[in-house]
């Protein structure tokens, strides 16, 4: 994939081709601006091309809940039961009730409190509840490491 670095009045800032986006068939870029020197947007830019053609990147920015706890249910899947895997499946799929075309960045704790609480009012059992409050722990703890390592 292609990139390239530019200066931008007293600051840095890079630009990198993401590939063509099947469902409009548009090109895709990602701009990234706020470096204080040209080495440091190069290496970011290096960072990011690196990712693409490893198949790691994604854009953070725009993953949906959904889309992120299906490919974070393929990770755990490689090291569970197959019992552990279909219970969290059923779990996310009550989270997703909630937060499935959410952008995974919207997602706070007040709206998160209110789907613990709305499944309450439903009816749902405390070990129920606790049963998605884990599975969602660990859907946000593994965005926010990924999260972390991209900004580190």
């Amino acid at each position: 994939m292609k990139g390239y670095v530019r200066k931008r009045g007293k600051t840095w800032s890079f630009t990198v081709d993401l590939g063509i986006d099947p469902a409009t068939g548009r090109r895709k870029q990602k701009t990234k601006s706020g470096f204080k020197t040209k080495k440091e947007a190069q290496a970011a830019c290096n960072k990011i091309q690196q990712e693409i053609n490893e198949d790691n990147y994604v854009n953070e920015n725009a993953i949906t809940f959904k889309k992120f706890a299906e490919e974070w249910l393929d990770m755990y899947a490689n090291s569970v039961k197959i019992s552990s895997v279909r219970v969290r499946r059923i779990e996310m799929r009550r989270l997703c009730n909630y937060f499935a075309y959410a952008k995974l960045q919207d997602i706070n704790s007040v709206r998160y409190q209110k789907v613990l609480h709305d499944l309450h009012q439903q009816g749902y059992s405390y070990s129920s509840i606790d049963g998605v409050h884990s599975t969602a722990r660990m859907i946000f703890k593994k965005a926010m490491c990924i999260w972390q390592e991209k900004n580190a």
